[in-house]
């Protein structure tokens, strides 16, 4: 009981160590929300954990709305720094280093330990897919990517008579336990990165089997039923029989990267899907800021009204008999 309470006592230390650190790196004149300096810090933190839009809500009106930059603290990570709609411009000219999306997937995705296998992390396979094959078939996929946003649209839109929507909803029906279980996985990731990030960086490859145990459970579940059909398509790539596999596919991507670094076979299976698990959720996070950035750059565009207006007389152009114009506004 006493070691227990000792380790215990060592995170909250190490906990409020990286809160200084986070706290230090603010620079003076940036005023935190609500005012104050370390203290606001930790009852942010803490107000953050059930309410951070309340939190984000209220910076902006004390700060951003009069035109000001403040700071607020996110629960378990680094403060976030608002800026008010004159500066978007700037940042949006700042170089890619800062305004890379990597480490805010490593703070919120944990890709290192957060998945079913922690072998994702010594050689970047993860990054490595994303970097190098996503973004070399990226023209290949645009026009993949644009019919299912017009499918979508489409279905949310417009009235959907589309049948291979219906045949996929009417397939997926036949593995409800693994939509069930990935479900459950999706939503349970997060957290557990988030009490990863509680510890130091060299206890993370222990602690991440504490808490990671409910994600180990549903993509174990998971598996399954995906575990025959990598375990078939890992066969087929390393026979050569690539023909009739899909190519811009981010598990044929991964297989071949494996295959090509001459992975135990053993263990390829679950490893192989954790990186396609830790790959979409860290390309999610991508997506998620490229869009931001998009719309940021809108935002500053001067005037941006005029960018809206185009947007959404464009929109209606593509789909004139598939929505309603009050859907756009």
């Amino acid at each position: 009981m006493i070691s227990l309470w000792i380790f215990f006592l060592a995170v909250l230390v190490w906990r409020l160590h990286v809160s200084y650190n986070h706290f230090s790196k603010v620079p003076h004149g940036v005023p935190w929300c609500p005012r104050g300096r370390f203290t606001p810090y930790l009852v942010t933190q803490i107000a953050g954990i059930w309410d951070i839009p309340r939190v984000i809500e209220k910076a902006y009106q004390d700060y951003n709305k009069q035109g000001s930059v403040c700071v607020v603290a996110l629960p378990f990570s680094r403060p976030e720094v608002l800026l008010p709609q004159s500066l978007i411009r700037w940042m949006t000219t700042q170089n890619d280093k800062i305004l890379s999306p990597i480490p805010v997937q490593h703070d919120v995705v944990g890709a290192e330990y957060a998945f079913l296998n922690s072998s994702v992390q010594p050689d970047s396979a993860v990054y490595d897919i994303l970097r190098a094959q996503l973004n070399r078939r990226l023209p290949r996929l645009i026009p993949k990517i644009a019919e299912e946003l017009a499918l979508s649209i489409d279905g949310t839109f417009g009235d959907c008579k589309n049948d291979s929507l219906v045949g996929a909803w009417r397939y997926s029906k036949q593995f409800e336990e693994l939509v069930e279980n990935l479900s459950k996985f999706s939503t349970s990731f997060i957290p557990s990165a988030i009490a990863l990030s509680l510890f130091p960086p060299f206890l993370q490859p222990y602690t991440s089997r504490l808490t990671s145990i409910f994600n180990h459970i549903y993509m174990a579940r998971a598996l399954r039923i995906l575990g025959p059909h990598i375990e078939k398509r890992i066969i087929a790539v390393d026979n050569g029989l690539v023909k009739d596999l899909p190519q811009d596919d981010v598990l044929t991507w991964h297989i071949h990267e494996a295959l090509r670094k001459k992975e135990p076979h053993f263990e390829m299976v679950d490893v192989i899907a954790c990186r396609v698990f830790a790959t979409v959720f860290a390309a999610l996070e991508s997506t998620t800021l490229t869009m931001t950035y998009a719309l940021f750059n809108v935002c500053a565009s001067d005037p941006s009204t005029q960018v809206w207006q185009a947007l959404h007389e464009e929109a209606l152009s593509v789909f004139p008999h598939k929505c309603r114009p009050s859907k756009f506004e």
